[in-house]
């Protein structure tokens, strides 16, 4: 069965040409070769391919004009199901196969055209269901389908899938794959399979580079890849908030799968899209608890293996480190990602698909309790089963948050001879400079804001409660649907609620801090990214999401605990001011320093000795990386959760 989807003048075209080669072999007497070509909201046609003897591009088969109230929009589910079970009826058969032929953009859906109805993840479901039994196979003749989240979708429906994790072309021979059927109706299922992936990839491999085709084992898709994807997404999870020494950002395990994983693995026409034994096996490398549980997934995806679901692949020059499944993993949080303007109707929290209303990510499952059931801008696609199933999806909201650090920088200018602790004992009246950049971002509107934390073009918030048990602050401010809120004047950690911890005593990346009177004082640092400050749009009002930008999960928070024992001493006093801190961006050299960063990452994190090479002393002043602010490994990740009042929203 092909279900094609000729809306787009371009592809009509090319289809026609299809239905012409497959007419050059024609079905037979073990095997039926049925089409829909459908091209208005009530007008298709059905052929059954019979053999056209006289060639050309007429198509001669027999035709079942569709006409009236009868589904026939290739983006309505009812349209598949119906074609399913006329097929089922007319030309009943032993197995079965189902090729669906349109754009398509991965789990965003498929029979995509600009402005007009497709086909989503829960719809692909409904309407292969109707089937009553397994597909032999799924053959997505279709643009970025060969995702892992695409896969486990239909995984219940069908066998086998074949599918391109980039953009495909026109160019399937349908003779020649058809002429092998009618000459093996025997062929397993799995062969069928691994038939279209060596001729459609054989079909391009002259003439297109990028070409990615593999022949996909379902079963072991769900059964294998699914649970190691979800256990190594939930040490990922793990790991983000874990940074290996204190006081530099750089190191924060957030910024590793960022720089050393994320950014330099395989990515496709959608660069949203990263080949996932690739990111695996970048992983893998790192000094991540994650690196353990890679290995699963790198096992699962590889070609021809025992317990692997790809049985073929092929690709071309232009992909070397594809492998046949991609997976979803933005490359910035928030559309536009090429740092352009934001346009109404565009802002979501990963990426902004063009069409439709999915939602990878399921804030309702995930935000704060209090806002749990708050209508989100863009609603979620209830059907789509990867991010309930999965671990995926909570990974990658916790990884867009910015992870807080706070730790006692010590007296000006120089730090303490333990590093950057999170506990400190100090006279009564004397001052001490804390610090918060330790902390990271992984998520910025461009290149530079991503990852520069603190620096001139960073715009990261700090807030600082410098008595996390006491209010000092005014009462809750009575946040108004119309007002931006891009400041916190009270409530820093935007949980809507006055709480003694998030008062604003102090703005910026440090704060020296004063021992006001004897007693133990627990300090809060409430870290925000920009997305509190991106601009009201139309999609974000009161019908659609109460307002609530300004309530936005995306902040962290981290504590210290300072000890004023005795009566004032004096203050010594510091050789230089702390740095201020400002919210407007001014130009600055972040993209090279990203670069440079990136290219250590990359290559392993660098460790003290590399640090102190005279020959990175520029990149390292850019960045604050003072051979005398790095005082070696902390055994960051038990540490880090020993913390007292630990916590993020």
């Amino acid at each position: 069965m092909v279900l094609m989807d000729p809306r787009d003048p371009n592809l009509a075209a090319a289809w026609l040409s299809d239905i012409n080669k497959m007419e050059q072999a024609g079905s037979g007497a073990n095997v039926n070769v049925v089409v829909q070509y459908g091209y208005a909201p009530n007008l298709s046609y059905r052929y059954h391919i019979a053999t056209d003897a006289i060639g050309g591009q007429k198509v001669r088969s027999p035709t079942l004009v569709l006409t009236g109230s009868i589904p026939t929009h290739p983006g309505d589910p009812q349209t598949l199901k119906n074609f399913i079970a006329w097929t089922k009826v007319n030309y009943p058969a032993d197995h079965y196969a189902l090729a669906l032929a349109g754009h398509g953009q991965g789990w965003k859906g498929l029979m995509i055209v600009a402005g007009q109805d497709t086909l989503s993840m829960a719809e692909l479901r409904d309407g292969m269901s109707e089937l009553g039994q397994k597909f032999d196979d799924v053959f997505f003749y279709s643009c970025l389908m060969g995702m892992a989240e695409v896969g486990y979708q239909v995984a219940d429906f069908a066998d086998f899938m074949v599918a391109s994790e980039e953009v495909t072309y026109t160019m399937f021979p349908w003779e020649a794959f058809i002429n092998k059927i009618k000459a093996n109706p025997a062929m397993s299922a799995g062969s069928f399979a691994d038939t279209a992936t060596l001729d459609c990839a054989a079909a391009m491999t002259s003439t297109i580079l990028n070409h990615t085709t593999a022949s996909i084992d379902l079963a072991k898709l769900k059964n294998t890849l699914e649970p190691a994807i979800s256990a190594f997404a939930g040490a990922l999870l793990a790991d983000v908030t874990d940074f290996k020494t204190t006081g530099l950002w750089s190191d924060n395990s957030q910024v590793v799968i960022d720089l050393a994983v994320r950014l330099p693995s395989e990515s496709f026409a959608d660069r949203n899209f990263l080949d996932l034994r690739h990111f695996a096996q970048r992983a893998a490398a790192q000094p991540l608890s994650a690196a353990a549980l890679a290995g699963a997934v790198t096992d699962a995806l590889a070609p021809g293996g025992a317990q692997s679901a790809i049985r073929e692949f092929k690709r071309g020059a232009g992909h070397p480190n594809a492998h046949g499944l991609s997976i979803y993993f933005p490359e910035y949080e928030t559309w536009p990602d090429n740092g352009g303007s934001i346009t109404e109707g565009q802002v979501r929290a990963f990426d902004n698909p063009t069409f439709g209303a999915h939602l990878y990510q399921r804030d309702a499952a995930i935000l704060l309790p209090q806002l749990q059931g708050s209508v989100h801008p863009l609603m979620d696609d209830p059907g789509f089963l990867f991010p309930s199933d999965t671990q995926w999806d909570e990974f990658l909201h916790r990884y867009y948050k910015p992870v807080a650090e706070a730790c006692v920088a010590g007296g000006l200018p120089t730090r303490p001879s333990a590093g950057c602790p999170d506990t400190h004992s100090m006279a009564v009246g004397e001052s001490i400079l804390l610090s918060g950049e330790g902390s990271s971002d992984s998520d910025g509107p461009n290149g530079a804001d991503k990852l520069i934390h603190g620096s001139l073009n960073s715009k990261v918030h700090y807030y600082w409660d410098k008595d996390a048990g006491t209010d000092s602050g005014g009462g809750l401010p009575a946040y108004a649907d119309s007002v931006e809120y891009r400041n916190c004047p009270e409530d820093c950690d935007r949980d809507n609620i006055d709480d003694p911890d998030d008062d604003n005593d102090a703005i910026g990346m440090t704060y020296l801090y004063t021992c006001p009177a004897p007693g133990v004082y627990v300090v809060r640092l409430n870290v925000w990214d920009e997305h509190h400050d991106q601009p009201r749009r139309r999609i974000e009002d009161t019908s659609l999401n109460q307002g609530r930008h300004w309530l936005h999960f995306n902040v962290d928070s981290d504590t210290l605990t300072i000890n004023c024992v005795g009566t004032p001493t004096p203050t010594r006093t510091p050789t230089h001011a702390p740095p201020e801190y400002t919210d407007t961006p001014t130009p600055s050299t972040a993209p090279a320093q990203r670069h440079a960063i990136a290219h250590r990452l990359a290559n392993g994190i660098p460790d003290g000795n590399t640090l102190a090479n005279p020959t990175l002393q520029p990149d390292r002043d850019l960045l604050g990386l003072h051979p005398h602010r790095r005082r070696g490994a902390h055994g960051s990740g038990a540490r880090r959760r020993a913390r007292a009042k630990r916590r993020y929203l």
